[in-house]
């Protein structure tokens, strides 16, 4: 996972060896939720 911060916020802009690039719809959120939580995950903001 590579990554920038902006503002504050982390954006990942490389995941798996592939580029984010919203031109042709490849970018990425993170979601956040620890492994004994059976709760949806949360997106992850700051």
């Amino acid at each position: 996972v590579t990554y920038c911060v902006v503002d504050g916020k982390p954006y990942v802009t490389s995941l798996g060896g592939l580029e984010d690039d919203p031109e042709i719809g490849t970018f990425w959120f993170v979601y956040l939720r620890s492994l004994d939580s059976e709760g949806d995950p949360e997106l992850v903001e700051q």
